[in-house]
């Protein structure tokens, strides 16, 4: 999977390899995030089950994530690779054309 970096992630990603391991390694293995994770279980749970119960379910992961402040940008564009990441050729496109009209 591809990680795109914005430059809005800049400063959540070096505070968090400062507390995972300082001094830095050429060695050193780089873990996801925490919200990052979230991020995909939160993809995971919009694929798996569309109904009104999963949508609230999800939309509390949303405020969740931008309590924490995570931008709404990067959360947009996280979870857009995540769902085109696992879905099949005829939804990626669409998608893909909903997401470009936000």
């Amino acid at each position: 999977m591809k990680m795109y970096l914005f430059p809005s992630m800049f400063p959540l990603l070096i505070s968090f390899f400062l507390l995972d391991r300082y001094p830095f390694n050429d060695d050193q293995v780089v873990p996801d995030c925490e919200w990052e994770v979230f991020l995909c279980e939160t993809a995971a749970m919009i694929i798996t089950e569309q109904s009104p119960k999963r949508l609230l379910e999800v939309r509390g992961r949303y405020y969740e994530l931008l309590t924490h402040c995570i931008p709404p940008d990067i959360i947009f564009k996280r979870i857009l690779n995540e769902l085109v990441a696992n879905c099949d050729g005829t939804l990626k496109a669409e998608v893909t054309q909903l997401a470009a009209q936000y």
